[in-house]
């Protein structure tokens, strides 16, 4: 489309197609599930309101860049993302019932986070956190394009009911600190092909159609933002696999589809995003990453039991019926996440479907551009998900070849997902945690040597069907005497039984090769069986202990504030030759 395509459709829209209908309100009270999201509300909000909300000290600040830390800023009791679940919480309250006392706490937390130095996290202030630059305080990261498009949603839907000053100095800042920086300087997430394209690129388009002075200047903004989001489905598969993970699948897409939802509201369908390149079949990407009782695929830097947004997926549902929705126990139920996204909270709120009902789930999926492998067992009780891919993906963790594996709800092999996010982590000290290099995942350890970190350490010769992945993964080890080394994962979705085949070529004289699992409980080892046991669950690794010896050893993995024993239990293969066969199983 045309610039001036572009320009003649806006100046014929009107805000008034944002506006949302009383009724809605009241099918939001009555939906039965939403019942217990309303409920956790209400109590939230009880615990809140009127109580003082605290200033972030100088302190917290400045620990990034001086240790490091990230927490304390963002997720202490005084932290960044307290006062934006409270925003939150306090804009849905005041919106669904109206209460003076939610109008009170409401333009106290917009207030407090008017007075914030920046919107922008020092994690993202590009090593310039402590130098008192003016531009820096206008660096359009992912929470600043947040904290605008709450801001200006919040002002839109509820603005002539909040004082006056309120609303202008938080509209004020939303153009100084996001939209007039994009529109001069434009940013440099534009041309990524990451979530940070769709967050960033939705929060400011959503921001200037609420807040543009004119027509001319809103289209100048969106005629902008096409690059990002041409970026943006380009960083997926073209089977629609985000390589980031299931999370931020759920972060990138979201916006991006509350954007183009938007868009095509506010120009009366003549902009329809939905068509840009393969961003339809991305949209069935998340059914695919849920199993039974709570588990998910947690590639890359996601978490086991990642909860999916309901009116999102209802949404999608709604628009495009090859999308299914995931089932109904993995739906978040609170009103919104760790980080307090509005854009999630209001449209799980506004799209949620009361006629929703559990579908069977699928009992494979063989991704090929992506070389996942995600399956489950006729009964639903055991899944399992298998990868190949390469050593340089979003989100990038050293896990070419790795598996892990649920039974009844419990991950009985275990990917440890992400870590604590620091400086550290996203630097040159990324692939010293367990949770980034190979030794922290179910992949061979060859000469005792770990995979290497690059787009050319990577899995070859990869055949997905209906029963595994086939793949040879000795590129990913950058080891010249490595040859070949043959991986099979392959299921039996009659029994759930998982059988792992190897095969070695060495050039000159053969080197150690360790079998590695990653256990979350300590295993019990006896001859030619292995048991694994989580809260109450119970498998058995079958080897041949002719073939095996066996060892593990105890190590620590780090989330947040939390602390986790981790076993490395190892299959030793004895007296490798040049060339070598071996399998166990778990069943």
């Amino acid at each position: 489309m045309e610039k001036q395509q572009l320009l003649a459709i806006l100046q014929s829209c009107t805000k008034e197609s944002l506006r949302i209908p009383e009724e809605k309100k009241q099918s939001i009270l009555n939906n039965p599930l939403l019942k217990e999201t309303l409920a956790l509300l209400d109590e939230k909000m009880n615990a809140w309101r009127g109580k003082p909300i605290q200033e972030t000290p100088f302190t917290n600040f400045k620990l990034f860049e001086t240790t490091g830390d990230r927490m304390q800023y963002e997720n202490g009791e005084d932290g960044y993302f307290i006062r934006r679940t409270r925003l939150v919480h306090a804009a849905l309250s005041f919106w669904l019932y109206g209460k003076e006392e939610d109008k009170n706490e409401l333009e106290n937390v917009i207030w407090a986070i008017c007075n914030e130095y920046t919107w922008c996290l020092p994690a993202h202030l590009m090593n310039h956190g402590l130098t008192h630059l003016e531009h820096k305080l206008y660096t359009t990261d992912l929470f600043a394009c947040e904290t605008a498009d709450a801001f200006s949603e919040i002002c839109f839907l509820m603005g002539d009911q909040l004082h006056p000053l309120v609303v202008e100095r938080a509209k004020y800042l939303c153009r100084e600190r996001v939209l007039l920086p994009y529109l001069k300087h434009g940013a440099y997430w534009e041309d990524w092909t990451t979530n940070w394209a769709a967050v960033c690129g939705g929060s400011v388009g959503r921001a200037a159609i609420y807040l543009a002075e004119n027509d001319e200047e809103l289209c100048e903004i969106l005629w902008k933002l096409q690059k990002p989001f041409e970026y943006y489905q380009k960083g997926f598969a073209e089977d629609g696999t985000c390589l980031e993970g299931m999370g931020y699948w759920t972060y990138g897409y979201s916006y991006f589809l509350g954007y183009a939802e938007m868009l095509y509201r506010y120009t009366g369908g003549r902009i329809d995003m939905m068509k840009l390149g393969n961003l339809r079949a991305v949209a069935s990407f998340q059914q695919k990453c849920y199993f039974n009782h709570r588990c998910t695929v947690n590639f890359s830097d996601a978490h086991a039991g990642s909860e999916y947004i309901f009116g999102i997926a209802c949404y999608l549902h709604s628009i495009l019926p090859e999308v299914k929705i995931p089932p109904l126990e993995n739906r978040a139920l609170y009103p919104t996440d760790g980080c307090g996204r509005w854009s999630y909270a209001l449209r799980n709120l506004l799209w949620a479907d009361d006629q929703v009902v559990d579908e069977p789930l699928a009992s494979h999926y063989a991704l090929k551009e992506a070389q996942w492998y995600l399956a489950t067992s006729r009964d639903g009780e055991i899944s399992l998900a298998a990868k190949g891919g390469h050593n340089l993906e979003a989100h990038n963790q050293n896990d070419v070849g790795s598996f892990h594996l649920y039974k009844n709800g419990q991950m009985i092999i275990a990917d440890l997902g992400a870590g604590t996010y620091s400086r550290q982590y996203f630097y040159d000290d990324r692939y010293s945690f367990l949770c980034c290099c190979s030794r922290g995942h179910a992949v061979p350890v060859v000469g005792g040597k770990y995979q290497k970190e690059g787009r050319e350490y990577a899995a070859r010769d990869v055949q997905l069907d209906e029963s595994g992945i086939r793949m040879d993964i000795a590129p990913a080890y950058g080891n010249e005497n490595l040859d070949m080394l043959r991986r099979e994962i392959l299921f039996d979705h009659e029994t759930g039984k998982l059988t792992i085949k190897g095969a070695s070529q060495f050039k000159a004289e053969g080197e150690e090769i360790r079998e590695r699992l990653i256990l979350w409980e300590e295993p019990e080892i006896r001859k030619g069986e292995i048991i694994i046991s989580k809260a109450g669950v119970t498998a058995r690794v079958i080897f041949d202990p002719e073939k095996f010896t066996v060892k593990f050893a105890k190590d620590r993995h780090e989330v947040g504030k939390n602390e986790y024993d981790v076993y490395l239990l190892d299959l030793i293969l004895q007296d490798i030759q040049q060339a070598d066969q071996w399998q166990y199983e778990i069943i």
